[in-house]
């Protein structure tokens, strides 16, 4: 019986092993991308900037306008922010894209609709995408959270909807607006701050940097 309990306890330790290594490896390496043509997405950096490889908004609208071997182009990055009026205040991680990121990537929402063209736009709504863990957890996975005004640091945001589970573009965030084209980081003084970008490439030619 001592033996046979040893060689059991062996194999359920290896057993357990080998599928928590797979486990891992099937979800970095063989699942797919959350994402529609997930082989064609490229992201496309900028060396020696003083942000390391991140670049400008400014520098997405100029790829935008110039690009030839992709469809698409759009900026994300990642600020923290503050949710109240939901109780104690609560921070989050906070994504601010270009409007035609989530269209870009395929992703529809869960409930509710992504950003549309021109949202990111001067002037434009200010409105929010939550997350669905953000929608669970504060929320209660209530749908009637359509429409509603939120504050995010201490900014009325209307939310139009909420993220499938799965989806973190291109970190677990908890929120992302539009990212509004005005202000400072339109000025060419803000050329080589962050913003993290992926395009999909058309007809298999190489991106360029």
């Amino acid at each position: 019986p001592a033996f046979t309990c040893a060689v059991v306890a062996m194999l359920a330790v290896g057993i357990g092993a080998t599928t928590a290594m797979f486990s891992v490896a099937n979800g970095v390496l063989f699942a797919p991308l959350p994402y529609t043509n997930e082989s064609r997405l490229v992201a496309i950096v900028n060396h020696g900037t003083r942000a390391g490889d991140n670049i400008s908004l400014l520098d997405v609208l100029d790829l935008r306008r110039d690009m030839k071997s992709l469809d698409e182009i759009g900026g994300v990055y990642a600020s923290p922010g503050t949710l109240t009026g939901e109780g104690d205040p609560r921070g989050l991680g906070m994504g601010s894209v270009t409007a035609n990121w989530f269209t870009m990537l395929g992703v529809r929402a869960e409930i509710g609709r992504v950003f549309a063209e021109g949202e990111d736009a001067p002037g434009a709504e200010p409105v929010v995408m939550i997350s669905d863990g953000l929608w669970r957890s504060v929320y209660g996975a209530d749908r009637a959270v359509l429409g509603r005004k939120i504050l995010i640091d201490l900014e009325p945001r209307t939310v139009i909807g909420v993220l499938p589970p799965q989806v973190a573009m291109p970190y677990k965030l908890d929120l992302w607006r539009p990212m509004t084209m005005s202000g400072e980081v339109m000025s060419p003084a803000f050329r080589g701050h962050p913003t993290s970008r992926a395009a999909r490439q058309t007809g298999g030619l190489p991106a360029t940097e």
